[in-house]
């Protein structure tokens, strides 16, 4: 970590400390940004080009860097860099909840790119390609929220190349602010975060899958009110175990989150 000190230029941001009683104040000059800086009652999370190594900096080649400066504190960090594919793609949504069911401020960014369909490939992309990653403030900085990270992922809507169709086969769950936020007040999701193989049940017929992708749909399915043992989430999708102790049965895969209820 690196102490501010006055009139002190790093990167994209300006800040400037003022000592007083101990407390420092701050003020971030946002012209340069990628996006609006965020202020969590102590301190900014701004986004900064980082670009690729070999790559001409004229070119629009660059990754999207995360910082944050603790104003309290006087310390500036970096936080990560959003995924890179084949473009820097744009922060589409950002946000900061200041008291989670864990008590922890927590960081929330919605990262999208333009992904283009390849020969081969049996779906094409309806829309962005979207990716969520969670930052839990600890101490004077933020760090990586790996699971939490993991339940909302990345993933696109989906439609047939093969026949061609534009009817949606898939949609990704997780495109707004509105939509995380509406997880974060699920049963499912708080049970998630505090535990690991919980029950849950089953809210219609729905089909498994091999793995949390479209092209791996199995012949099995499970009717409304099975109950499943979850075993992990991840973008939109459900890793279940069920037993149906009558029959002797035995079923582990992945099905869609919005199959299973979420209260």
């Amino acid at each position: 970590m690196k102490i501010i000190m006055p009139n002190y230029i790093l990167g994209f941001t300006f800040c400037f400390f003022v000592i007083s009683n101990f407390t420092f104040a701050c003020n971030v000059n946002n012209d340069d940004s990628l996006y609006s800086a965020l202020y969590d009652g102590n301190g900014y999370v701004t986004f900064h080009k980082k670009m690729l190594d070999g790559i001409n900096k004229e070119d629009d080649n660059y990754e999207i860097l995360l910082k944050y400066i603790d104003c309290n504190a006087a310390n500036e960090s970096n936080i990560g860099v959003l995924s890179y594919y084949n473009s820097a793609g744009k922060v589409n949504s950002a946000f900061i909840i200041n008291q989670t069911e864990d008590g922890n401020r927590k960081l929330y960014i919605i990262h999208t790119t333009q992904l283009q369909w390849h020969d081969g490939e049996p779906y094409g992309y309806a829309s962005e390609f979207y990716e969520v990653s969670v930052f839990k403030r600890l101490d004077d900085t933020y760090l990586f929220d790996d699971k939490e990270s993991r339940y909302f992922g990345r993933g696109a809507d989906l439609f047939n190349i093969k026949p061609i169709s534009q009817d949606v086969i898939y949609s990704y769950p997780y495109k707004s602010k509105d939509n995380i936020l509406t997880s974060l007040k699920t049963s499912f999701y708080q049970k998630y975060m505090s535990s690991v193989n919980f029950s849950a049940k089953i809210n219609k017929k729905t089909f498994l899958y091999k793995e949390p992708e479209v092209s791996t749909k199995t012949k099995s399915y499970l009717i409304m009110a099975d109950v499943v043992k979850v075993i992990d989430v991840n973008s939109g999708w459900v890793h279940l175990n069920y037993h149906n102790v009558n029959k002797g049965i035995v079923i582990d895969g992945w099905v869609e989150q919005k199959d299973i209820n979420q209260n």
